[in-house]
């Protein structure tokens, strides 16, 4: 449906907007059980200006080292057969990825005093985590041409991973309320990198507010942690015995690493329905994972098998209306990642 005003193309963004940012709340569930450690004034002092210097001020401290050694990790878990990339390139990308916590941890300590309420730091997160993509839209922008732009598409999957196993290594000196917080901006930077959710949102702008395509999004989009959860229990019945480079199912970084993906392929299959066409999947999705997967020993079964459920799954939760609307792009989704015969 074509827009017919100015606040239609605003309304439709900002929804889907709101739900994006959404994601990023953090989760603060362990902070209310009864005799915890931790409690809401703990939440109130770590997320006031004093408290949120003294994290930023501790991870700082170990930045440049948890980036190297993450990067080292990520280099041994990827090279297989034959290297990733030399030692040289591996410090270069953990430069990279330092600039980006740097920025994260820069927007982290700024925006509470712009944004922040002092008695209900999560009134605004929102507007935080707004604010924060937009920060880093230039930095990671310079990190892609310098690096993902690389003639072997298996970079952007050894960037990702380095932010994930950096972050677990930060995340590791921090305190509970702590890693609550920070982790929020540390999630979204590593998912900025491989998961088109802002660029969705921006998309939702050629779409009446009232369309079959924003309401089918406002719909799914809150529900793809639980997509995924759902898609990665059938799996793991499915393929008991999977093992990958970093191990089986007893590896929570496996599991990890799959709600992360699973999200990442239904961005995509939404950024195609948005779109209109099957391009970024075919261009953008398709490459890479075509080099990052077969690096970590997951076979092309698996993933045939994986996104199968997965469409099977989100087919489970729309009306016969809505499917008719995303079979076009769930079935391209499918074929694309088909095992060839």
């Amino acid at each position: 449906m074509l827009l017919t005003s100015t606040s239609d193309l605003l309304a439709s963004s900002r929804s889907l907007s709101r739900i994006w940012t959404s994601r990023y709340l953090p989760d603060l569930a362990t902070l209310t059980v009864e005799k915890s450690k931790y409690s809401i004034e703990h939440l109130l002092q770590y997320s006031s200006d004093f408290g949120r210097s003294r994290t930023v001020e501790q991870v700082r401290r170990h930045l440049k080292i948890s980036c190297e050694l993450a990067g080292l990790e990520v280099n041994q878990l990827f090279s297989g057969s034959s290297t990733l990339v030399n030692l040289s390139k591996v410090r270069q990308l953990a430069q990279s990825v330092e600039q980006v916590y740097e920025r994260v941890l820069q927007c982290y300590q700024q925006q509470h005093s712009s944004l922040g309420d002092e008695w209900n730091p999560m009134r605004n997160w929102s507007a935080e985590i707004e604010a924060l993509s937009i920060e880093l839209q230039p930095v990671l922008y310079e990190m892609q041409q310098q690096h993902l732009a690389d003639e072997d598409p298996r970079t952007i999957g050894f960037v990702t991973t380095q932010f994930h196993f950096s972050t677990e290594m930060i995340l590791k000196r921090l305190n509970p309320v702590e890693k609550a917080l920070l982790g929020s901006y540390f999630q979204l930077a590593e998912e900025q990198v491989c998961i088109p959710w802002r660029e969705i949102c921006e998309l939702a702008g050629r779409y009446d507010r009232s369309s079959p395509e924003i309401l089918l999004l406002e719909q799914l989009l809150p529900e793809s942690d639980a997509i995924a959860h759902c898609v990665h229990e059938k799996v793991r019945q499915q393929s008991p015995q999977f093992r990958s480079r970093r191990g089986g199912w007893d590896n929570l970084q496996i599991t990890t690493s799959m709600m992360r993906d699973l999200n990442m392929f239904q961005s995509y299959l939404w950024l195609c329905l948005l779109q209109q066409d099957l391009a970024p999947i075919n261009v953008r999705l398709l490459p890479l994972c075509l080099m990052v997967f077969p690096s970590v020993n997951v076979s092309w079964e698996f993933i045939d098998q994986t996104i199968r459920l997965l469409v099977e799954e989100v087919r489970s939760r729309l009306t016969r209306y809505q499917w008719s609307i995303v079979q076009p792009y769930a079935t391209g989704l499918i074929d694309i990642f088909a095992v060839q015969q």
